[in-house]
């Protein structure tokens, strides 16, 4: 009777060891924003558009990010500008501080 009983216990987590994802190596990605923002400005994450930066208040934004290198650039006049980079690494918090001195973007990595 306890045979049975064990071989299913023994498929049950067979099949949930094979359910999870090997690459679940993540970090996390804030980005705050001290500043409104203009509406033309298209900022992109790793070549890809971040639509929640568009908001013409300041916002602070958390995103779960895989492990590894990330940039962040803004478009303006038709031109992308290279604003920062970091590495996001395992169960940490990169932290993305973007205001304006002298009518420039800066941004600084914590």
């Amino acid at each position: 009777m306890r045979q049975p009983v064990r071989f299913a216990f023994a498929v049950l987590v067979a099949a949930g060891l094979c359910s999870c994802d090997a690459n679940t190596d993540h970090g996390y990605l804030e980005i705050k924003t001290e500043f409104e923002t203009l509406g033309s400005d298209v900022y992109l994450l790793n070549s890809a558009e971040l639509s929640a930066l568009k908001s013409p208040d300041p916002v602070d934004l958390i995103l779960q990010k895989p492990v590894g290198s990330i940039e962040l650039d803004v478009q303006r006049d038709g031109r992308t500008i290279k604003l920062c980079s970091a590495t996001v690494t395992k169960n940490r918090i990169v932290t993305m501080d973007i205001s304006v001195f002298n009518d420039r973007l800066h941004c600084s990595v914590q």
